[in-house]
């Protein structure tokens, strides 16, 4: 009897191993019909020209209405703490405070909530950038107030005027911090300027895990002087705002107004917004001035046309400024997986970077008027990292739109970029496991199948096999900087050797994990194969012991895959199946005993 058992399992072997072969056989043929459609290159194409000429023209228009001026004025006002458009952010790894961590296990997220935003992040720190636009002549007791929550142990500064303050916080405190702006100082060194433009910044450090909810924050003085309240829009030619995105701005010298009070020779006040309606406020008076592109440091390069103002007290003015400027688009004809495009200007002798995960949509920078020669490098991931370069001269004849076209070739399959040799490989497996269920089903009878289905070593091969087709691991790495965002989150499918990386809204890349693959060798598959020859009854039947092992031995491969990582992904549900299949197996173990006794 026992005989023939060995026989039928050997004769069922046999049968497997025929119909695996015949199955990879003809995913063989399917792959290589794949690798005649899929792409022998996958180098971007990038095309330059200019495709218009800007319509409108260069002016400005001011329209005001009284508004009662308080002598509490808020000069800067976020609260609660939200990402807007006057908000700038970064982050930045420091290794060097922490022993033997990569560089990748540096994280950071953000998220906003109904009472300010709720900052995590480990390894790293992250920065928070605004402005204000200080009339120090006439203004008094300027301070710039932070109000945070930390939720763990976390390190706070503030930095406001070239001063800042650091605080250290427990976790569950709330705290303010304040910083005070040198009103008297700067008066003493100038008694001209009108105007001096100050960063706020706010800084969050985190070398363990830390978690900290940004409140509030604040730039409030008082005024007992005739104040008026100027809203400022800056737009192309055609009426598009050069802020529209919150990147935008960062991609050329800062547009902006030179303004002087007549009747005071000096009395001078630099411009240069950050948001789509910037609301500055300036001693009442008349003004004439210019509006065109300034520097970093606010000085004039290239003035466009003059302008005059009438700012009265208890009043509020809406000007709009048109300039003339050159739109670069990057236009990308495909969902992109592009990690960053860097912009460089020779002639102002600037480098502008753009992050993302995938660019969905046509991304623009503005430059001033001019010849320029822009030189573009574009680092994109297809499995491998690979740096493509692009550029052309700018010489359009005033205001106009040249655009980079960008055409990925890649080829997509639900979802999935895929390149030939993954294709020709996931054709291949596929067909010897249609193969290996053939055999399975062929010739078999209802009978055969409730037997089958009885055993009790089934339903541990079903949660094994389910851990195949699900993540084990997690992993989210993001970087921040100007308010551009790189995301990638990895989900690592261990025992096929793959990982699913993120790519926003157009799907996943599908990476090789070769290590990965080294470890499942040994601690899944082998065993895999073993428990689903017993199940299928191609071999002989081991104890529940050594059912047991095996079932448990892929436990070991998830530990492993987890700590050579440092620990620094996060487990996903291939954990619960790889936990619940030893567990079935010994509650099925233990209910048979139970009712033989």
């Amino acid at each position: 009897m026992i005989a023939d058992n060995e026989s039928n399992g050997h004769g069922v072997g046999k049968l497997i191993v025929r119909y695996a072969l015949v199955g990879a056989l003809i995913g063989l043929a399917l792959g290589g019909t794949i690798w005649l459609v899929v792409p022998v290159t996958q180098a971007p194409t990038v095309e330059f020209e200019i495709v218009s000429e800007m319509g409108g023209n260069p002016g400005y228009e001011i329209s005001s209405h009284s508004k009662i001026m308080h002598s509490h004025l808020a000069l800067l006002n976020i609260t609660p703490f939200q990402l807007n458009p006057q908000v700038r952010y970064w982050t930045v790894s420091d290794q060097s405070d922490i022993a033997q961590l990569p560089a990748y296990s540096s994280w950071f997220r953000h998220e906003e909530q109904e009472n300010g935003l709720l900052v995590e992040m480990e390894n790293t720190y992250v920065s928070y950038e605004m402005q204000a636009h200080i009339a120090y002549q006439v203004l008094e007791n300027v301070t710039c107030r932070l109000r945070v929550t930390a939720l763990t142990d976390a390190h706070v500064t503030l930095s406001f005027c070239y001063d800042s303050r650091s605080i250290d916080l427990d976790a569950g405190e709330q705290q303010t911090i304040a910083v005070q702006a040198p009103i008297d100082q700067w008066r003493n060194e100038n008694s001209t300027d009108l105007m001096k433009i100050q960063s706020v910044g706010v800084r969050l450090h985190g070398y363990a895990y830390t978690a900290v909810r940004i409140d509030s924050i604040s730039v409030v003085a008082d005024c007992q002087a005739p104040i008026s309240e100027v809203s400022l829009s800056l737009q192309d030619s055609e009426g598009n705002s050069l802020y529209d995105g919150q990147r935008k701005i960062y991609s050329m010298y800062p547009p902006g107004l030179r303004l002087e009070r007549m009747g005071e020779s000096g009395a001078t006040a630099s411009i240069a917004p950050w948001a789509i309606e910037d609301t500055i406020y300036l001693p009442a008076g008349n003004y004439t001035g210019e509006a065109g592109i300034l520097d970093f440091n606010f000085r004039a390069i290239a003035f466009q046309f003059n302008l005059s103002l009438c700012l009265e007290d208890n009043s509020t003015t809406h000007l709009v400024c048109k300039l003339e400027m050159i739109r670069v688009e990057l236009d990308f004809t495909h969902h992109v997986p592009v990690n960053h495009v860097g912009i460089s200007i020779q002639e102002l002798s600037y480098h502008f970077t753009m992050f993302d995960t995938v660019f969905d949509d046509t991304e623009y920078i503005y430059l001033p008027p001019g010849n320029h020669t822009v030189h573009g490098s574009m680092w994109y991931d297809l499995g491998f990292g690979s740096e493509e370069n692009f550029g052309g001269d700018v010489e359009p004849q005033g205001a106009a739109v040249v655009r980079f076209s960008v055409e990925m070739n890649v080829f997509m399959l639900g979802g999935v970029i895929v390149n030939r040799g993954m294709m020709v490989i996931a054709c291949i497996l596929l067909g010897v496991l249609l193969g290996a269920i053939t055999t399975q089903l062929r010739g078999s009878t209802p009978m055969d199948r409730q037997r089958f289905l009885r055993k009790p070593l089934v339903i541990p091969m079903i949660l094994l096999t389910a851990s195949l087709f699900v993540p084990w691991l997690r992993y989210h790495w993001t970087t921040e900087s100007v308010n551009a965002r790189l995301v990638e989150e990895y989900y690592f499918m261990t025992p096929l050797g793959v990982a699913l990386k993120t790519l926003g809204s157009s799907g996943f890349l599908v990476v090789p994990t070769f290590a990965d693959l080294f470890f499942a060798l040994f601690l899944f598959w082998a065993q895999y194969i073993g428990l689903l020859s017993q199940t299928i009854g191609t071999r002989a039947r081991q104890s529940d012991l050594h059912i047991l092992r095996d079932l448990s031995t892929p436990l070991l491969c998830w530990l492993l895959v987890y700590v050579s990582g440092l620990a620094t992904a996060a487990p996903s549900y291939g954990l619960l199946f790889l936990l619940a299949a030893p567990l079935s197996w010994t509650v099925l173990c233990a209910a048979g005993r139970i009712r033989k006794k």
